[in-house]
């Protein structure tokens, strides 16, 4: 008996296997470093745990960069299979089946002073999946920008007063581009939104229920084994709080 159950327990695993085995999927994201990007060591942080874990399960990714409204407007059309990393938001539901979390983005405000003027301006990225609660706490101080760079700029000149974003997003860009920032910029250590990263995959996708679960096992392994610890070593981050347990994700939506 115990023979059969093994033997059937096989069979199962191979059946599983074979059904991910040499499948292609076409994957899109914004560039955004040290998360996502093709000039970054394994694709960056994101791209390098979604890369693992479905390889372990047997699929072989391709990825593309575009800006975030192109890219998730392409993977709608089922012009991609998927997104690498984004938000959960509810009316995306309709078009998109999301992992567990993998990481989190935590935002921050970026000033050019530690005491921000009374209804201080404050420039968001177009397109990002912000929570209700940050929206109405801003509310017609809200100035949005196409892009991280374009919302620097606006900072510098004074044309906002504050840039929210990611934290290792603001100082992955600044020790890039501004080498002296930190005489400059004030990063604040309040963290506006704590925002859970998953994978989507697109609704329409014929196996995007069997991807998510082979990703979300495959997931779990890699927790557990370290190989994710040692992603953010080799890339020169410390890893810490950023991945998310089940469940985190739905108490901060």
């Amino acid at each position: 008996m115990a023979f059969l159950v093994c033997g059937l327990s096989f069979l199962l695993c191979l059946k599983n296997a074979d059904a991910a085995n040499g499948a292609s999927l076409l994957l899109v994201n914004d560039d955004y470093p040290p998360f996502n990007s093709p000039t970054m060591a394994q694709e960056g942080l994101g791209t390098g745990i979604v890369r693992m874990a479905l390889g372990r399960s047997g699929y072989r990714l391709k990825t593309d960069y575009y800006p975030w409204k192109r890219a998730l407007s392409m993977a709608e059309k089922a012009e991609a299979d998927g997104i690498i990393g984004a938000w959960y938001k509810k009316d995306r539901e309709k078009y998109f089946l999301y992992s567990k979390p993998y990481m989190a983005n935590n935002l921050k405000l970026l000033t050019r002073s530690v005491f921000l003027p009374k209804g201080f301006t404050v420039g968001l990225i177009r397109g990002y999946g912000y929570n209700a609660a940050t929206l109405k706490r801003f509310e017609k101080r809200i100035v949005y920008v196409s892009h991280l760079a374009q919302g620097i700029k606006m900072l510098e000149h004074g044309r906002v007063d504050a840039i929210l974003e990611d934290e290792l997003v603001l100082q992955h860009y600044l020790n890039r581009n501004i080498s002296h920032w930190k005489r400059i910029y004030v990063l604040h250590k309040e963290v506006i939104e704590s925002k859970p990263l998953h994978l989507m995959i697109r609704a329409g996708h014929p196996d995007g229920a069997a991807i998510i679960a082979d990703f979300n096992q495959a997931l779990r392994e890699l927790q557990n084994n370290g190989q994710i610890k040692s992603l953010f070593e080799q890339l020169g981050y410390e890893f810490s709080s950023f991945i998310k347990r089940e469940g985190e994700e739905k108490a901060q939506n």
